[in-house]
């Protein structure tokens, strides 16, 4: 019963950036967010950046890898690449029950 009561007054503290450490925010504040999520051109196929060369406007654009050997998949998405701070995110979420990063997830898709 004392864990039920403790976990729910500290989901209603105000959380801290993963990322910046901003207090208070959500768990991925918004210029975090705007800073490590540009949008880049990715390759339809394997969802690799593009080089600037190929980032055309064509949905349709391939990298130069899956033109030369096409992979076994029609196409693959990815909302970022998984560099800093996408893999500590991702793996809160995934592995610490922190259902708070969902949303933000969710919008970058």
């Amino acid at each position: 019963m004392l864990s039920r009561l403790l976990t729910g007054s500290i989901r209603r503290v105000p959380s801290r950036c993963l990322v910046c450490r901003a207090w208070p925010a959500q768990p991925l504040c918004d210029a975090c967010v705007a800073r490590f999520a540009r949008p880049v051109p990715r390759c339809r196929r394997c969802a690799l950046p593009l080089p600037p060369a190929q980032a055309g406007a064509d949905p349709a654009r391939e990298c130069g890898a899956c033109l030369k050997s096409p992979p076994p998949l029609d196409a693959c998405f990815a909302a970022v690449s998984y560099e800093y701070p996408w893999p500590d995110c991702i793996a809160s979420f995934k592995f610490n029950a922190n259902p708070g990063l969902a949303a933000t997830l969710a919008q970058l898709l």
